[in-house]
């Protein structure tokens, strides 16, 4: 995916008792700087680190699963997208 992907955070939280639409997302994900509570890290090596997440993607308009991959040495990261949001993390990644 591309590193300006448009992601988000959805809203976890409780829903509210008042009129209107019900709070979808909880805020945008940035790719530099990844929200470690809600992006879980799976797997660690000696160059990397690999992150795994349920985020909405609006490009595609539905949950997707993210593999968050992070180079140690250069601080570069990739992104990998499934929309099967059940798949093991570690197939997206092999």
């Amino acid at each position: 995916m591309r590193p300006d992907a448009n992601l988000r955070y959805p809203y976890q939280g409780a829903k509210k008792s008042s009129r209107g639409r019900p709070k979808a997302y909880e805020g945008k994900v940035d790719c530099n700087n990844i929200d470690k509570r809600r992006i879980k890290k799976f797997y660690e090596d000696e160059d990397s680190h690999y992150y795994r997440g349920i985020v909405y993607c609006m490009a595609l308009k539905q949950l997707v699963r993210i593999v968050y991959l992070k180079d140690k040495p250069t601080k570069r990261y990739e992104i990998f997208v499934c929309t099967d949001k059940l798949i093991q993390p570690e197939l997206l990644i092999k």
